[in-house]
């Protein structure tokens, strides 16, 4: 196949896409769609390539292929995963490295997508950009393609001899269960739906059926004179596709699903529209040396690009966009340096080109000392973090002991402690936000004598709406039956105090914060005597523990908690306290009680203070400093209900 400028260009507007995503560009909220694109070229360029030596050998010298796969792709993978690899294990702690140690193991075998598959790693969580190697999954589904495409091509082939319409119907057929099938589990299993090779394989087959849609298009006259009329209009209806897709999709759209359909199209018309060779604009765009250039090291970019966005976070606590964009570029750098020392020397090597067999096993050779090595580094780090999270932070102790409901689960488990107080029971409800004081609460219950219980679910808003939780990627129906579930359970235990507490970052707007909220109290007021809620704390931009362990290498921990705090910034906490506020208002019986100022005094958020952990990760408070702040929180508790007396209703 003849090289096409517009491929490459297209290369080059998908890895922009990427690399912009992932350091948080604005308006490319939607990047991450760029290897969708990659998806669809592959299956273009790759059904091409085997197509067409099919129809000249009849058949594929299969070590051929696969040898020329490992030049391409393999030695620069196996490069930057030793040398991220090796930086990561000197600048930061070997617990932190857990997760990188268990992805980079897979991925020297290109199996890392499914490893992230079976692990229900969230792509788009907070928790999860901590992974060095999390960016591997789409090579592991790439070459999981590769690994099946000429297989299935060849039967194809001898199946009906060549037989073009055989292959195209194979294709739809494929194209269309995939879909099929990745629109049904993404709401069963969105991780695997969006790592797994089959239920991305129908990308790769709107790209193959384009190639053998535009060979049909060349080979009629009057389809080739219809393209070339109708050429620029396919062009701009790829890129309206293309900008639709950024304008309307984030990362809490469930994905890949419907929405992946957009870009997908898009690649597919452009590649469409450009048989007919037309320099418009568009055109002439994708055939910029500029973009030419970007598209000719897009790999080895994409490559390097996302680990050292996550060492920079590391790195440095508080970063703006101009350190994420210089540290693209230095990853940019870093590729053209991978691309003319690694990847053409060997790509081009005349003694691997020679011996594909040589080539297939040194490569494979190869792959299992780097999986090793890993695995090495795997069982170390894994270690370490089980060390540290039993040595250094803290959970509050309902974590322990299963009181917390999973994410899949709605039935409640109430856990109640000091039993022995009869008399009088506190109720708290709340995610993991609200439970985080769970310390001082049990501190003031001791001094009162009360018995308490609690009820909570991670990740549930103490909200009467509807909302898609991100790690699950469809609406939590089972947040809303617990919900149903513990304000029964109020109603039937008759609480002499509710407290209720959880985060602000459900994506609520203030009415919804309000008129949710006010549902839920409407129903709670009349159940109890006094209902608190408590107000979301602040949250750090960074990992609080992470920051705090790689600064006191550097600085000592006087200036860690310096250097690893941050002011309060967002916005919308003020919005949502107002709603919460509001809500109450409606109610004398019930009152709002904001913490923030015991967190994070003077509007400033640390990771350290007094040479002890605030934060246990970058929103969830450490339960050994709860402790040291509960007489604070119990004096606050108890000025809140002595200034607004409860009336007479109960």
């Amino acid at each position: 196949m003849k090289f096409r400028a517009d491929i490459e260009g297209l290369r080059a507007v998908a890895i922009l896409l990427v690399v912009g995503h992932h350091a948080e560009m604005p308006g490319l909220a939607a990047g991450f769609v760029g290897v969708d694109l990659f998806f669809v070229l592959s299956g273009y360029l790759i059904t091409a390539l085997l197509l067409d030596e099919l129809q000249t050998s009849q058949t594929i010298d299969l070590p051929r292929f696969f040898a020329r796969r490992f030049r391409r792709l393999l030695p620069a993978l196996l490069v930057m995963l030793a040398v991220m690899g090796s930086v990561a294990a000197l600048w930061i702690p070997a617990h932190r490295l857990a997760d990188s140690a268990t992805t980079g193991l897979f991925a020297s075998l290109w199996g890392s997508n499914i490893q992230l598959a079976l692990s229900e790693t969230d792509y788009f969580a907070t928790d999860t950009r901590h992974n060095l190697f999390l960016h591997t999954w789409s090579l592991g589904v790439e070459e999981q393609f590769y690994a099946v495409w000429p297989f299935l091509l060849l039967f194809l082939h001898k199946l009906r001899r060549g037989s073009r319409p055989t292959v195209t119907h194979a294709l739809i057929l494929t194209g269309l269960l995939s879909l099929a099938a990745s629109l049904w589990y993404l709401q069963l299993k969105p991780s695997v739906a969006f790592y797994s090779s089959p239920f991305r394989a129908w990308e790769f087959s709107a790209g193959a059926l384009t190639y053998m849609l535009s060979q049909r298009i060349q080979s009629s006259p009057s389809a080739t004179i219809w393209i070339t009329h109708w050429s620029r209009t396919l062009q701009l209806l790829s890129a309206l596709a293309l900008l639709v897709t950024l304008l309307l999709v984030d990362d809490r759209t469930p994905y890949p699903g419907a929405w992946a359909v957009l870009p997908v199209a898009a690649a597919s018309i452009l590649l469409l529209a450009n048989t007919a060779k037309d320099r418009s604009y568009l055109a002439r765009c994708l055939s910029h040396p500029a973009m030419q250039w970007i598209g000719k090291l897009s790999y080895g970019w994409y490559l390097w690009h996302w680990p050292v966005l996550v060492l920079g976070a590391y790195l440095t606590a508080q970063q703006t966009l101009i350190d994420r964009a210089g540290l693209a570029m230095l990853s940019l750098g870093i590729a053209w340096l991978s691309f003319h020392a690694v990847e053409q020397p060997i790509r081009q090597s005349n003694a691997l080109i020679r011996h594909p067999k040589r080539a297939i096993l040194a490569a494979v050779l190869t792959m299992q000392m780097t999986a090793l090595l890993f695995f090495q580094w795997w069982e170390t780090s894994s270690k370490e973090e089980a060390l540290f999270r039993t040595t250094q932070i803290s959970a509050p102790v309902i974590y322990p002991m299963g009181c917390d409901s999973g994410f899949s689960d709605s039935s409640l488990h109430p856990c109640t402690f000091l039993e022995e107080n009869r008399d009088r029971e506190i109720l708290v409800i709340g995610d993991s936000i609200g439970l985080q004081w769970f310390p001082a609460i049990l501190k003031y219950a001791e001094e009162h004598a009360l018995r308490l219980t609690v009820l909570t679910k991670s990740a549930c808003a103490l909200v009467d709406h509807p909302y898609v939780y991100a790690r699950i990627g469809r609406e939590f129906k089972e947040c809303a039956q617990w919900r149903l579930a513990a304000l029964a359970y109020a109603n039937e235990h008759q609480p002499a105090l509710i407290i209720m507490g959880s985060s602000d970052t459900y994506p609520f707007s203030e009415k919804q914060w309000q008129d949710g909220t006010a549902r839920i109290l409407s129903d709670l007021h009349r159940a109890t005597q006094r209902l608190v809620i408590l107000l979301p704390t602040p949250t750090l931009p960074f990992d609080g523990p992470a920051c705090v362990e790689i600064q006191s290498r550097r600085y000592g921990l006087e200036k860690t908690a310096e250097t690893c705090s941050a002011p309060i910034t967002a916005p919308h906490r003020a919005a949502v306290d107002a709603a919460l506020a509001a809500a109450a208002s409606d109610y004398p019986n019930t009152d709002v009680m904001a913490l923030s100022d015991l967190v994070c005094p003077q509007q400033r958020c640390s990771a350290l203070r007094d040479g002890q952990l605030v934060y246990r990760d970058f929103q969830h408070l450490d339960a050994k400093f709860v402790e040291r702040i509960a007489q604070s929180f119990v004096t606050r508790f108890d000025d809140t209900l002595r200034t607004h007396p409860a009336p007479h209703t109960h």
